[in-house]
C-alpha cells in the first residue's frame, strides 16, 4: 500500500485562465471508420492546460469517467490537476460514440472508449493501423471508466504510459444482473441521500441531463457493470510495461476493496501501487481536492519508478 504525503500547493496566479479554456470546450464531428464503425456525431472536447512553462510533465492526463458522469461533474478534480501541473484531455461523451462491438465485451463500453480515441484524434494524438500511436497519454479511470480504460490500454499499449483506477469495475467478478441492478440503484441512492444531508453536495444533480440525452444507452451502460472482467486484461497491460495503480475506499458498497484484493483476485504483482482512502464509492465527488490529489501523486510514482528502472538500466 502506497503512503499518502500531503502535498504542497503549487501557486498558481490569480487569473481566470482555467474558466476561459473550460467555457470554450471544441465541438468535433466524428469522423467515418470501418474499424471503429462510426457515425457522423458530434461531441466537446475539453483541453485544459496551465501552458507549456507550467507543465511538469508532456504527458497529457486522459479521463475515463463514471457512469452518467459529465465534464461538470470532474470539473474541480480537473481543476486541480491542471494547477498542478497536467494538461487534461476529457470528451463529454457520457452515453458513448455509435462503435462496431467486439464478441464477448459489452458493446456500450467498447463506444465509450471509442469517444476517448475520437476526442484524442482532434488532438493530433491517433492510434495508427499497425496499432502504433502517434503519442502517449496518462490515463485515469474512474467506476465504470475503468472498465473502458482498461480496454483501451489492453487493445493500444503504445498509447497509454500509465494507468491510475480510482475505485474501479470489472476487478470484482461478474455479478448476476438482477441482483446488481437492485444493489446497484439501492444503494446509489441510499449514499447520495446521506452524503448530501452530510455535505450538502449531490453529484448526482447532473443525471436527468444525461438520462435524457439517451435513456437506453444509461441503462445498457449500467448493466454491462455487472457482466464485464477486465481482471486478466490488467494483468496484461502491466505485463506489457504500463505503470498501473488502483486507488479504492474502504466503503465502497458498488465494488468492495476486499473483492477486489481477496485470494484469487488482484495481488501486488499486477499492480504497481495501491492506495487505500477512507470513504464511499462516490466520496470522489464529496472531498474532490483529497481524490484529486492522490490521483496526481500516484502518477508521480509510476513516473518515478520508470525512471528508477532506466537509470538501474543505463547503470549496468
Amino acid at each position: 500500500m502506497e503512503n499518502i504525503k500531503p502535498q504542497e500547493e503549487t501557486p498558481v496566479e490569480e487569473n481566470n485562465w482555467f474558466e476561459e479554456q473550460w467555457a470554450h470546450p471544441e465541438n468535433v464531428k466524428v469522423i467515418g471508420s470501418n474499424e471503429h464503425g462510426l457515425t457522423g456525431e458530434f461531441f466537446d472536447v475539453y483541453d485544459i492546460s496551465p501552458g507549456a512553462e507550467k507543465l511538469k510533465t508532456e504527458t497529457p492526463l486522459v479521463i475515463g469517467m463514471g457512469w452518467g458522469a459529465i465534464p461538470e461533474s470532474d470539473k474541480k478534480h480537473i481543476k486541480y490537476w491542471t494547477e498542478h501541473g497536467r494538461r487534461v484531455i476529457v470528451s463529454d461523451t457520457p452515453p458513448g460514440i455509435s462503435a462496431e462491438g467486439k464478441e464477448d465485451f459489452p458493446n456500450i463500453e467498447i463506444e465509450k472508449m471509442t469517444a476517448i480515441i475520437e476526442g484524442l484524434r482532434t488532438k493530433g494524438i491517433e492510434i495508427k493501423e499497425n496499432g502504433t500511436a502517434t503519442g502517449q497519454i496518462n490515463l485515469m479511470g474512474r467506476s465504470e471508466g475503468a472498465i473502458f480504460s482498461i480496454l483501451l490500454a489492453y487493445l493500444y499499449p503504445q498509447l497509454v504510459k500509465d494507468l491510475v483506477l480510482e475505485n474501479p469495475a470489472g476487478l470484482t467478478g461478474k455479478i448476476n444482473k438482477g441482483i446488481f441492478a437492485m444493489r446497484w440503484f439501492n444503494v446509489m441512492k441510499q449514499q447520495i441521500l446521506k452524503e448530501y444531508k452530510e455535505t450538502g453536495t449531490n453529484p448526482g444533480d447532473h443525471l436527468p441531463e444525461v438520462f435524457t440525452r439517451n435513456p437506453a444507452k444509461m441503462i445498457e451502460s449500467a448493466m454491462a457493470l455487472s457482466s464485464a472482467d477486465v481482471r486478466e486484461m490488467l494483468k496484461e497491460i502491466r505485463a506489457n510495461g504500463i505503470g498501473v495503480s488502483v486507488i479504492a475506499t474502504t466503503d465502497d458498497k458498488f465494488f468492495p476493496m476486499e473483492k477486489m484484493a481477496g485470494p484469487g483476485e488482484l495481488t501486488s504483482e499486477d499492480v504497481d501501487g495501491f492506495y487505500s482512502l477512507q470513504g464511499s464509492h462516490d466520496s470522489y465527488f464529496y472531498e474532490p481536492e483529497k481524490f484529486a490529489m492522490v490521483v496526481d501523486q500516484a502518477f508521480d510514482a509510476l513516473e518515478a519508478k520508470r525512471q528508477k528502472k532506466l537509470e538501474a538500466i543505463q547503470n549496468k
